[in-house]
């Protein structure tokens, strides 16, 4: 009686051990597959874009000819996104659409949303114009890999 008891407390115990190392192993493939996955919904769902800088609307004889970037965050989405974008840069086009004599809320708006749409922009710089690719975690080659089944599994 006595060996039949501890027998079954031996083997509760080792049932409760097997189980905290499942959860472990299992906790850390969520985390791993968070870490990749994360940077794509925040760039989806636009999540500190619109905060990682302040843009202005310029205009010419009072209609909208482009968008200032007066402030930048250099760790921020837009600075990510698009490499080489800096402050004084004047937005000419978002996507395929012109600022110039565009409704000025409708360019900020599209501005704020160019990263979860991976819409390149086309800046006035010094009086050159550069076009800018979207880099952001959906766009990048390297992250694109972990859409296509390598993010670890979790079961």
């Amino acid at each position: 009686m006595r060996f039949g008891g501890g027998a079954l407390i031996l083997s509760v115990l080792i049932g409760v051990a097997v189980m905290l190392m499942l959860q472990g192993k299992n906790a850390t493939q969520v985390n791993s597959a968070r870490k990749i996955i994360q940077p794509k919904v925040e760039q989806v769902s636009g999540e500190g874009f619109a905060d990682s800088y302040r843009a202005e609307m310029v205009e010419v004889n009072g209609k909208p000819h482009s968008i200032k970037i007066v402030k930048l965050d250099p760790t921020g989405p837009l600075a990510t996104y698009y490499k080489g974008i800096k402050i004084g840069d004047e937005i000419i086009e978002v996507g395929p659409m012109a600022v110039k004599d565009s409704d000025p809320e409708l360019m900020l708006s599209l501005l704020k949303e160019a990263g979860s749409r991976s819409s390149g922009l086309k800046i006035l710089r010094d009086g050159q114009s550069v076009e800018l690719t979207c880099r952001g975690p959906l766009t990048d080659q390297n992250a694109a890999k972990g859409l296509t089944g390598e993010i670890p599994s979790v079961k």
